[in-house]
């Protein structure tokens, strides 16, 4: 099992297995293609007794293929911080690809920081049920997928992509996205999706305009690390947000302002030009989804 598809290939093997199985075993081949995650299998059933018939089925039907569970873990299901924050942190998602679905466990983090709960008590029966279904939706990331290259194969050759970073924040989180815009050779216009960052909002309220600050200071950031980091060479810079009060506050000088805005807005002024900054309306934000949460489902290459 040392070579590098190996583990697709088992992948692929194992759907198989469930989908000739369907017809005699229906309940442990639909866990399987619905709800298997790399090398784990996640289910939640209504009882021991269940949850023991659906393990036991599922040895059945995967032992004639010569798959084995090494191991079955059945218990009931027990939410606490430590586990919710331990699986958050279990996501591996450097480039913020999927952050508009992984800013869903974040914010339902800080919901369990406001109930300023223990790390091993047991969450509240509402948030239970919000994370089963976060859960549950884990499972659909292994159907996204995004174009490894970020440069589409029918650019106009000789010219520079365009860097667009769109940059939101809402009472709940605050972040900002990056595409490369590309001339393509018919004349049309690609986007790329290259990198995204937010941050989830303070549990202490403040107004949304020091939020939609905040994500323009990340649209700053993401903005320098990607000119940094990429080889690419950008023929010019979009910034785009949709409060028209934040683009008119770093279109002026920073001294007037109070020290939240005075180091946010100096920070923002000291690595991009300020006529480089556009307002759209909210609606045609994308770097709402980042704020808010969207489900796996909804993620294609299309959204992006």
């Amino acid at each position: 099992m040392g070579d590098r598809p190996s583990a697709t290939i088992a992948t692929v093997a194992l759907r198989k297995t469930a989908e000739r199985g369907k017809d005699k075993l229906y309940k442990a081949a639909d866990t399987i293609l619905r709800n298997v995650y790399v090398d784990n299998i996640l289910e939640s059933v209504e009882s021991r007794e269940a949850a023991l018939r659906l393990s036991q089925d599922i040895d059945k039907l995967i032992a004639p293929r010569n798959f084995a569970v090494k191991k079955w873990l059945k218990a009931p299901v027990v939410l606490t911080k430590s586990y919710c924050l331990s699986s958050i942190n279990g996501i591996y998602d450097p480039l913020g690809l999927i952050s508009p679905f992984t800013v869903k466990g974040k914010i339902l983090l800080r919901k369990i920081w406001g109930e300023k709960l223990g790390w091993d008590d047991t969450l509240p029966d509402a948030m239970r049920e919000q994370w089963f279904q976060f859960f549950n939706e884990l499972t659909d990331i292994a159907s996204i997928c995004f174009p490894r290259c970020i440069k589409p194969e029918d650019a106009e050759p000789n010219t520079r992509p365009t860097l667009v970073v769109f940059s939101d924040g809402s009472e709940q989180a605050f972040g900002a996205v990056a595409y490369a815009r590309y001339l393509l050779k018919d004349s049309r216009y690609a986007c790329r999706l290259i990198a995204s960052k937010n941050r989830v909002a303070p549990l202490q309220i403040i107004s949304i305009v020091r939020l939609e600050l905040s994500g323009a200071v990340l649209n700053k950031r993401l903005t320098c690390y990607i000119k940094k980091e990429m080889r690419l060479s950008f023929e010019r810079e979009y910034h785009i947000i949709d409060s028209e009060i934040v683009r008119a506050m770093i279109q002026k000088q920073s001294y007037g302002f109070q020290t939240f805005a005075f180091t946010r807005i100096g920070e923002i002024q000291s690595a991009t030009n300020p006529q480089d900054w556009w307002w759209c309306k909210g609606e045609l934000n994308v770097g709402d989804l980042i704020t808010r949460g969207e489900r796996p489902s909804e993620l294609s290459v299309d959204s992006t």
